[in-house]
């Protein structure tokens, strides 16, 4: 019985370390080049359903200088409404954004209660954003390899 309680106590113990280290995500965590999965997460029916589209979504690219750009590939619309800006910063598993970009082409409609984008996820090379106030996307780490001609 002791050997019993003794497992239960260190299997849980390990299990909350596990998942304390987990929620901690620093800017480093971060940096690279994220690609669309064409998934977003359904409030409502709670699972993850494919984004069916006929142009492209954009890719995100947080540097380790704090720097942010959305990776734009040809017939992408332009997304510049709202809360994104060059810069970015992490704290409390939000990515806050400084340095704002304008569009001045673009009408945008009022942001309202958005302070960041949240992290909902990041494991691996799998990154869940709730991109306040469009909803919860996935993006997978990906390396881009640039041709040098």
């Amino acid at each position: 019985m002791k050997t019993l309680l003794s497992t239960l106590c260190i299997s849980l113990f390990i299990l909350s370390c596990k998942q304390d280290s987990q929620s901690i995500i620093t800017p480093e965590n971060i940096v690279g080049t994220w690609l669309p999965t064409y998934e977003k997460f359904d409030e409502i029916e709670k699972k993850w359903t494919s984004i069916k589209t006929t142009s492209p979504l954009p890719g995100l690219s947080f540097g380790a200088d704090s720097s942010f750009s959305m990776l734009y590939t040809l017939g992408s619309t332009e997304y510049c409404c709202g809360i994104i800006g060059n810069k970015y910063t992490v704290e409390d598993r939000v990515i806050k954004f400084t340095d704002r970009i304008t569009c001045p082409n673009v009408k945008c409609a009022q942001v309202v209660n958005c302070t960041g984008w949240s992290i909902r996820k990041l494991e691996g090379d799998i990154l869940e954003i709730n991109q306040c106030p469009d909803g919860i996307y996935r993006f997978k780490r990906t390396i881009l390899l640039v041709s040098s001609k």
